[in-house]
């Protein structure tokens, strides 16, 4: 931006060196406020330069002038719609930049031109005088709304309180401190989702360590067990592991396993001073998963002798003692293993045995099925009848192979006929009948969730896809999306996983 100033104040027109200085004020009003970005810097000054152009190179003072007083305005119109902040500081940037767009496009000194731009001086000067008192009467009223805020607080006046902070926000919703106290003040009355709210809308406006959102928003999305939310705030610098509930060590590390950031979810585990058996057996699964199998058969072996442990543990143990050279007892244990939890894939495997669908169509032939999120594999479909008649009950069903524990979910599942869709029959269920909620599918096994459908008798008639996949009820950021490996599969901008086609057709009338 400077160097393209610097070659336009070389040359010999008005306008092209009046545009220059209008660059030089850009460069400075952009360090004045945060909300004057470059790309619209860049289009105000062409379309400016457009505005004023001549039809042929002027040199007299008077139009240089002119040009000048011209792109100001239009930046001030700008500055007037894109700034949000101290108004005073705004305009002294203002009238520097316009006697700095004048002193370039006349090339004399500046107290010169007065004779010639008296008027916009007079302008200048009286924007400059209104910028210092409009700065001066915010101020006065932002202290005073800053004395009632504190006068409310002394009182305990939570609802006082809220109200005027609200009305400060409106005023500056680009000031993380507001939204901050606005967060405070809902986690004092108890409103954990209001409070959540409050400081991811000012954590958002200035991402980073140092805004004062960070703590609240992280104890918060801890509280109502946004997991992802917490992993990806550990990144900016919150909150420290050491901090972290008992309650809540578990799913945390749950959710690192499932970012792989391994090391940082077994360090947590092994913080704990009193870890549960579920604890312990992700511990081991995932020093497992690290190669440290040593640590893996330590943590695990016990479980197995206290008789708390389940079809992964077995399965961990016995791929531990093989990478160990303890072949004869690797046998033992995976044979033993796939007898009692026939239904999973780890140990079917191990064992030589075919992967179980459970369903009659695979959604990835030859693979292990689709990961999503990195936490479980859609593994197989199945719709009848197919066709359907119109009034008819469909019977939905598929086949899950769980790799990492799960939330509570609920499972999605749309019949949609066009794309985009003219007409959609929403079959959203809880799984598996809401007898066997996500958080408690066995690690390592294949679910199978059933869903009847029943198709209205009005319903149109033609090809409908089928759509499934899994999410906290809610929250956008909960849904399970494929890896890079299985995003193929997957429309653009599509956050459902399609399943097939299931043929609609019309019921044929009853013999008389």
């Amino acid at each position: 931006m400077l160097l393209l100033a610097f070659l336009l104040a070389r040359r010999d027109e008005s306008y092209l060196r009046s545009l220059s200085g209008l660059l030089l004020f850009t460069t400075l009003a952009s360090c004045s406020t945060r909300a004057f970005q470059w790309p619209a810097m860049v289009v105000l000054c062409l379309l400016a330069a457009l505005m004023v152009r001549p039809t042929r190179p002027r040199r007299d003072i008077e139009t240089a002038v002119l040009y000048s007083t011209i792109l100001l305005l239009v930046m001030a119109a700008a500055l007037a719609l894109t700034a949000s902040g101290d108004s005073a500081r705004l305009l002294v940037t203002l009238a520097a930049g316009w006697w700095m767009t004048v002193r370039l496009a006349t090339g004399r000194p500046g107290l010169t031109q007065l004779r010639w731009a008296t008027g916009p001086a007079i302008l200048a000067f009286v924007l400059l005088l209104w910028g210092w008192a409009w700065g001066d009467v915010a101020g006065l009223a932002e202290r005073r709304a800053i004395q009632l805020v504190a006068e409310a607080h002394q009182e305990e006046n939570r609802n006082r309180t809220l109200f005027l902070l609200q009305r400060a926000v409106k005023v500056h919703p680009w000031r993380p401190e507001i939204w901050n106290d606005i967060g405070l003040v809902e986690q004092r009355r108890s409103n954990t989702e209001g409070a959540f709210d409050a400081f991811k809308k000012g954590y958002s406006i200035r991402p980073g360590g140092k805004n004062p959102c960070l703590g609240g928003l992280a104890e918060t999305a801890v509280l109502l067990k946004k997991w992802r939310t917490v992993v990806g705030l550990l990144r900016e610098g919150g909150p420290p592991l050491g901090s972290m509930p008992r309650e809540a060590a578990v799913p945390f590390a749950v959710e690192l396993w499932r970012e792989r950031r391994m090391s940082s979810a077994l360090d947590l585990l092994k913080a704990q001073h009193d870890l549960s058996p579920g604890g312990r057996a992700l511990a081991g699964w995932i020093a497992s998963e690290m190669g440290d199998h040593r640590l893996a058969l330590d943590l695990l072996s016990s479980l197995v002798e206290s008789g708390e442990s389940c079809g992964e543990t077995i399965y961990r143990i016995g791929m531990a003692s093989r990478v160990l050279g303890r072949e004869r007892h690797a046998r033992t244990v995976l044979s033993e293993g796939v007898e009692l939890y026939p239904l999973h894939q780890g140990l079917r495997k191990a064992n030589g045995l075919e992967a179980y669908t459970g369903c009659a169509h695979r959604v990835d032939p030859g693979g292990d099925g689709i990961l999503l999120g990195n936490t479980v594999y859609l593994v197989g479909w199945e719709a009848c009848p197919d066709p359907a008649h119109q009034g008819d009950t469909v019977t939905v069903c598929t086949s899950w192979a769980v790799a990492k524990p799960l939330l509570d979910m609920v499972m999605i599942l749309h019949f949609d006929l066009g794309s985009p869709p003219r007409w959609r029959l929403n079959a959203d269920h809880a799984p598996v009948g809401g007898n066997l909620p996500t958080s408690r599918w066995p690690v390592g096994e294949v679910m199978i969730d059933t869903a009847e459908v029943a198709i209205p008798s009005d319903a149109p008639l033609g090809t409908y896809k089928l759509f499934t996949g899994l999410w906290v009820p809610g929250d956008q950021e909960s849904r399970l999306l494929p890896g890079v490996k299985h995003s193929h599969l997957i429309p653009r901008g599509e956050k459902r996983i399609p399943l097939g086609d299931i043929v609609v057709v019309a019921r044929e009338p009853a013999l008389r």
